[in-house]
Formats: C-alpha cells, sequence, structure tokens
C-alpha cells in the first residue's frame, strides 16, 4: 500500500512539472487513472481486513492473495494509463503525432493482464487442491509483476528519451536582422571539406519539430545529430565526424538530411582525414 501510495504522489508530481515545462496549466492526476489508484486503495484494505479477520489461516492466504491481485491490477493499469497521458502531452507539445506507447511497451502490460487473470481464473473456479491453488496463484503472480515491472522500466525510457529530446541539444539560434526566413532552407555546411569539425545551417520560416540525421555513400544512418521542436529562426549545429558510439568515421562522402515537419531537404559533404 505505501509503495502504491509513492508511485501516486510520484505521477502527480511528475506531471506537475511536466506541465510547468510545457506551459500548460497544472493539475492533477486524470481522473480515469486517479480512479483506479483508488480501487487499488480499496482491495489493498481488504487484504488488512482479511489478516484481521477470524477466518482460517488456509482460506485468508487465498483471500490476501486474489484481493492483492485485484489491487496490483489497478495500480498497473493506473500506470498504464499514466505512461500514455505523460506521453500524449509531450508528443503534442513537440509537434509530433500521438501514436500511443510502443507496442513493446504495451505487450508487457497486457501480458500482465493475462497472468492477473490466470489468478482469478483459479480463485473463482478452484481446479487444484488449497495448497496447489495458492502455489498456481503465486506464480501467476510472480509472472505479472516481472511483466508489470518491465513495462514501466521501459515507459520509463520512452519518456525519458522524448524529454530529453526537448532539451537544448547543441543546436545554435543564429542572431541576425529581425526578418523570419520565408522558407525553410537547408544550407551547405562549412567547411567543406572538413576536417573533423563542420557546421549545418539551416532556415525555419515556423516553428517544427526538426531532426538532423548524417548519412554514408551507402544510405546507413551514422547518427543523429538533433531531434528537437525549434522556434522559426536562422539555426546552426556541428558535426564532430563521429557516429552514435563516439567513434571518429572515415574519410568519404556524407549526406546531411534536415527535416523540418512535413519537409526535407539533403545535402552532400565530404570529410577528408
Amino acid at each position: 500500500m505505501w509503495e502504491k501510495e509513492a508511485k501516486w504522489w510520484m505521477f502527480r508530481e511528475l506531471e506537475i512539472k511536466l506541465d510547468s515545462l510545457l506551459g500548460y496549466p497544472t493539475s492533477s492526476l486524470p481522473r480515469n487513472v486517479d480512479s483506479l489508484f483508488n480501487c487499488a486503495n480499496l482491495n489493498f484494505q481488504e487484504v488488512n481486513n482479511i489478516h484481521n479477520s477470524p477466518m482460517p489461516e488456509s482460506i485468508k492466504i487465498e483471500m490476501k492473495l486474489y484481493y492483492l491481485t485485484e489491487g496490483l491490477r489497478c495500480q498497473k493499469e493506473a500506470m498504464w494509463r499514466m505512461f500514455s497521458e505523460l506521453e500524449q502531452k509531450i508528443d503534442i507539445y513537440s509537434g509530433r503525432p500521438f501514436k500511443g506507447l510502443p507496442w513493446v511497451i504495451d505487450s508487457f502490460f497486457i501480458s500482465a493482464d493475462t497472468w492477473f487473470d490466470s489468478v482469478k481464473a483459479i480463485h473463482l473456479n478452484p481446479i487444484f487442491p488449497p495448497l496447489m491453488n495458492i502455489e498456481w496463484k503465486l506464480y501467476f503472480l510472480k509472472n505479472a509483476l516481472k511483466d508489470v515491472k518491465e513495462g514501466k522500466w521501459l515507459s520509463f525510457q520512452e519518456l525519458e528519451r522524448k524529454l530529453d529530446s526537448l532539451i537544448n541539444t547543441g543546436v545554435e539560434e543564429i542572431e541576425g536582422d529581425a526578418t523570419l526566413p520565408d522558407k525553410f532552407t537547408l544550407l551547405q555546411n562549412y567547411p567543406n571539406p572538413f576536417n573533423p569539425f563542420t557546421k549545418i545551417e539551416f532556415l525555419l520560416e515556423k516553428p517544427s519539430w526538426v531532426t538532423v540525421d548524417i548519412y554514408n555513400i551507402l544510405g546507413k544512418k551514422v547518427k543523429r545529430i538533433l531531434e528537437q521542436r525549434l522556434k522559426a529562426g536562422n539555426y546552426a549545429i556541428d558535426w564532430d565526424g563521429k557516429d552514435e558510439k563516439g567513434n571518429e568515421v572515415s574519410s568519404g562522402i556524407y549526406f546531411y538530411r534536415v527535416q523540418a515537419g512535413s519537409i526535407a531537404q539533403t545535402k552532400k559533404m565530404v570529410l577528408l582525414r
């Protein structure tokens, strides 16, 4: 129960901070999330009630496992919806279409539901002796919690990745005259040829979600050097001639592709070591 309460406060605090970061009015947890945490509370309280009841110990254990499972199921559903809610807010802010959590995350939460259902099925229709019923419930519950843990871990990684992309990643806004560009334009990098640094400049006529990718001559992506929402203006970003792993790439022809919203442009550059 204390762990559930900690998660409730953690999610509430996270949403308040995210609302503040994105400029949204501060709000509490969505009603459907809050009600699910309350559902978890009721089931966990029932576990306490059963613990203090005079019924036989073997029955108490089975009942405790059942209500514990139902409480954890409600808690799981609350977290799942909360992760989706937070991701949607980030996507709306960044200008990306909201597609929901990645399927691999959903698959873990759905798998957990299957294990929770198995515990409930045994409780409502016992097919084994009492001791075996308890053993199977524990087995199914263990697998459910394992899948929930994996789903939570991947969700946190996904949200952290998206939040990191909102933070300045090294792109430089170039100060010039007050006139904004009238169209998206990708300029030639300079110096070109280069070793090992080069600067890539582009002009944005409107706020956009911008990505800058480097490709080799075979069309294989070498590195993504920018993924960020930018306001209208003139920008420059450096590439140090290294790949995603921090290894120096060899001399040769490379391409840089800048995408702003639905528009993309590509230019060629030469690295000479």
